[in-house]
């Protein structure tokens, strides 16, 4: 349905709307992977079931039961038997008295177990525990085919998802290779074409300006740099500022941001201490928080070189096309720093589509 409300134009160029049915996709494959990986998993756990049966799976009765018995496990579980038979509508109660001893009774009658004296002994424990055993093995036999009757369908769905994939990636590439182009190359501006001033540019050569500005990169671009003393005092404390410009032309949703974490710090009380990153949509700690990331850092102090880590930050955020939004971090539960430096640098990020990274944001905090 979702795919069927979104046709793509075969005269024209739709290099976005492919793209999302391509993210789509991919999608959908990796979910399946998932289901089979967790389907697999099951069925190994139901294979070791049907091989350890008369261990781990089926209750079996070794000594005969008989009227009088009280508060007894074995009869407990016998009731129990009764009741799925249909033979038995007591309470389950571990009681041998009249009512389990006529369910007994009108079990021996029904599998014409003779004499039906309402007596659990050698011949009718025989022939429950035999019951009990196939029934026990229908029950796994079933599950195990469902399962893998599954895990088939699913590997089918992928291998028919990789196919479309694969369409999807050739009619990107024959989209992109028909999209028009501009016949002008974008000027590169000089030190003293940008002290030009607005009334000394043409109509043509401020269109061409734009132009070039839209077109130098289309992707994310990045930036933030700080540094700045281990405060005296804990507490939170501000680190610096992310700056995000989506720079397409169509809407970007990131999910994460992955940094490298270089900890030189002569700091015992931070070796091996939890504390979070709080990420906030805006530069003041009033602003909407984003995400709270938890870091815990190495227990042992840097000796021949920094303490290497990653912290993921989530940030679930839409960017429009062109879009720049800044957001600030704070550290939380940190303690006192005597010397060294922590290091946060940017590494990578996470997008709902195929967007390139331009720039990078690094915040340094030191003590010497």
């Amino acid at each position: 349905k979702w795919i069927a409300a979104r046709p793509l134009d075969r005269l024209g160029v739709a290099r976005n709307d492919t793209r999302e049915r391509l993210f789509f996709f991919n999608l959908l494959s990796s979910f399946c992977n998932v289901i089979i990986r967790i389907m697999t998993k099951r069925c190994a756990i139901t294979a070791v079931s049907i091989l350890c049966a008369p261990v781990l799976v089926f209750a079996s009765f070794d000594r005969n039961l008989y009227f009088g018995m009280t508060n007894d496990p074995d009869v407990r579980t016998l009731q129990e038997f009764l009741q799925e038979q249909m033979v038995y509508e007591g309470p389950v109660t571990g009681n041998f008295l009249t009512l389990t001893r006529d369910g007994v009774r009108r079990f021996q009658e029904r599998e014409e177990i003779t004499p039906a004296s309402g007596y659990f002994g050698p011949v009718t424990r025989a022939h429950t525990n035999a019951l009990m055993h196939e029934n026990g093995e229908v029950l796994v036999d079933a599950q195990a085919e469902e399962r893998v009757a599954t895990i088939a369908f699913l590997r089918g769905r992928i291998a028919e998802l990789e196919r479309q994939i694969v369409e999807l990636r050739v009619r990107i590439e024959q989209e992109t290779a028909a999209a028009p182009t501009e016949a002008v190359s974008p000027p590169v501006q000089t030190p003293e074409s940008i002290g030009t001033t607005t009334a000394e540019i043409t109509p043509t050569e401020k269109a061409t300006s734009t132009t070039a500005s839209a077109a130098r990169f289309d992707g994310m671009t990045l930036g933030g740099t700080a540094t700045m003393q281990f405060p005296a005092a804990t507490g939170p404390f501000k680190v610096g500022d992310i700056t995000l410009t989506n720079g397409t032309a169509r809407p970007v949703l990131l999910s994460q941001i992955r940094t490298t974490v270089n900890d030189t710090m002569n700091s015992t009380r931070n070796r091996g201490r939890k504390t979070f990153f709080t990420v906030r949509d805006g530069t003041q700690d009033s602003d909407v928080m984003i995400s709270r990331n938890a870091y815990t850092f190495n227990s042992n102090a840097p000796i021949y070189g920094p303490n290497v880590g990653e912290l993921n930050i989530s940030y679930p955020v839409s960017f429009t096309a062109g879009e720049t939004r800044t957001s600030g971090v704070w550290l939380e539960d940190f303690e006192y720093v005597e010397s060294g430096t922590l290091e946060i640098v940017f590494s990578s990020f996470s997008a709902s589509d195929a967007v390139a990274a331009s720039g990078t944001f690094r915040f340094i905090l030191t003590r010497q």
